[in-house]
C-alpha cells in the first residue's frame, strides 16, 4: 500500500462526509464512513509495515554512537577526591 492509496481512502472519506450533510441517509452513509475508515487504518498499517525500519534507523544510530565515543574519549573526570575529614 503507498501513500496515493491511503490519500484515495481519504477521499472516500471526505465525500461520505460531504454527502451526510446533505443527505437524510446518515444512518447509512456513517456506517459506509466507518467501513472506510476501517479501509484506512489497515492500509496505513501495512504501509508502515512496509517501510524499511532498519535503513531508517541506522544513520541516527551510527551518528549517536560516535557522540557517544566523543563524550566518553574527551569529557572525564580529572577532579581529585578528598578523603572525609572526621
Amino acid at each position: 500500500v503507498d501513500v496515493a492509496s491511503v490519500a484515495d481512502i481519504q477521499g472516500k472519506i471526505n465525500e461520505a462526509i460531504e454527502e451526510a450533510k446533505g443527505s437524510d441517509e446518515v444512518g447509512a452513509l456513517t456506517a459506509q464512513r466507518e467501513v472506510i475508515e476501517k479501509e484506512k487504518a489497515t492500509a496505513k498499517m501495512s504501509q508502515l509495515k512496509s517501510m524499511e525500519w532498519k535503513k531508517l534507523w541506522l544513520f541516527p544510530a551510527v551518528f549517536a554512537a560516535g557522540v557517544l565515543g566523543i563524550f566518553l574519549l574527551f569529557f572525564r573526570d580529572n577532579s581529585e577526591v578528598k578523603p572525609a575529614e572526621v
